[in-house]
């Protein structure tokens, strides 16, 4: 067999040069970077993230038919005041005139203040997630899964306790009672007739389930404007009758007892109480940012509302006393001379 040793060592030559250049290769050298897509990309991201930053759950909703920002103020004034405002004198008598009208203004701020955490909570936790809008239910549920670890296994049934203490309020017929008991007082008093109580509630329930099939807040307002009208007119009465004979401070008690503290609690929180409206109304507004704030619907109403609720339940108590009943309207003569 014939070598050629030439070719031998020019190929022997070739493959250690390319074993050297291969030992030698940096692949980072090599490397190709287009600047200018990265810095494009990282621009993205940064518009991304600034993006999820600023989004605002108030821009994202979509409601057909939102509410303005008075329709809002007339269902919250309504929804809070009530009935509610005649148990005042009561409250009064039994958290006494100075103590009793500092904590009315007391109960209004630490209400007011419990709303506020409440909505703002739940728009931060919409803006986190970056969607539009959560029920009262909801916000709890989300808030122990985003809080801590040990409060996640509890959302689903704290979600269900606040559906159920929600739902409860507002299922029983209380107000219909009271509403039927009034009707029925005030006809059997001033005619013949002497119908059972149960048929004046009857009565009165009729046109309330009618109202309850209107689906849109907005419609409502309406019937919360003529509500709030009829509530007003209420007042004005009341304040007829208080101011008929000359107001007395005697034997009127500045503060409350231990024991009666408690019945003024119960009973100025319930003026002010309005939970069930907080979401309802709030995520149906045209101008959601409305709400909060100053001076925000909220605020404006409690603040109302507590020199409203002070001054019904002062003049209350010193017109009747230790005689006062939880209604004001329980101590106004049956018959009219």
């Amino acid at each position: 067999m014939a070598i050629d040793t030439t070719t031998s060592k020019d190929t022997l030559a070739e493959l250690g040069a390319e074993e050297e250049t291969l030992e030698d290769y940096d692949p980072y050298k090599h490397m190709a970077i287009d600047t200018t897509t990265s810095k494009d990309t990282l621009a993205e991201l940064g518009t991304e993230e600034e993006t999820l930053e600023d989004y605002d759950p108030y821009k994202h909703r979509t409601i057909s038919k939102p509410n303005s920002t008075f329709g809002t103020f007339v269902h919250v004034m309504k929804g809070a005041m009530g009935v509610g405002i005649l148990s005042m004198p009561y409250a009064i008598r039994n958290g006494g005139l100075i103590f009793g009208v500092i904590g009315t203004f007391l109960l209004g701020l630490l209400y007011s203040h419990c709303v506020h955490l409440l909505v703002d909570t739940a728009y931060k936790i919409c803006k986190r997630e970056r969607i539009p809008m959560l029920s009262f239910a909801q916000t709890v549920d989300r808030a122990c899964a985003l809080g801590s670890p040990k409060m996640r296994p509890l959302g689903k049934i704290l979600k269900n306790i606040v559906d159920y203490f929600l739902m409860i309020p507002i299922s029983s017929m209380i107000y219909m009672v009271f509403v039927g008991s009034t009707i029925h007082d005030v006809i059997n008093a001033r005619t013949d007739l002497d119908w059972d109580v149960r048929i004046y509630i009857l009565l009165a329930a009729i046109p309330a389930i009618g109202i309850t099939q209107v689906r849109e807040i907005k419609y409502l307002v309406p019937f919360s404007a003529f509500a709030t009208t009829l509530i007003f007119a209420n007042v004005v009465i009341s304040l007829y009758y208080i101011f008929k004979e000359p107001l007395s401070f005697d034997d009127r008690d500045l503060f409350p007892s231990f024991d009666s503290l408690t019945k003024f609690l119960g009973a100025a929180y319930f003026a002010f109480d309005a939970t069930t409206l907080i979401f309802p109304v709030s995520n149906q507004m045209k101008h959601p940012e409305h709400y909060l704030g100053c001076p925000g619907i909220v605020n404006v109403n409690n603040i109302c509302l507590a020199i409203l609720y002070s001054f019904i339940g002062v003049v209350g108590y010193l017109r009747y006393g230790d005689k006062i009943q939880g209604s004001i309207t329980l101590n106004f003569p049956q018959e009219e001379e």
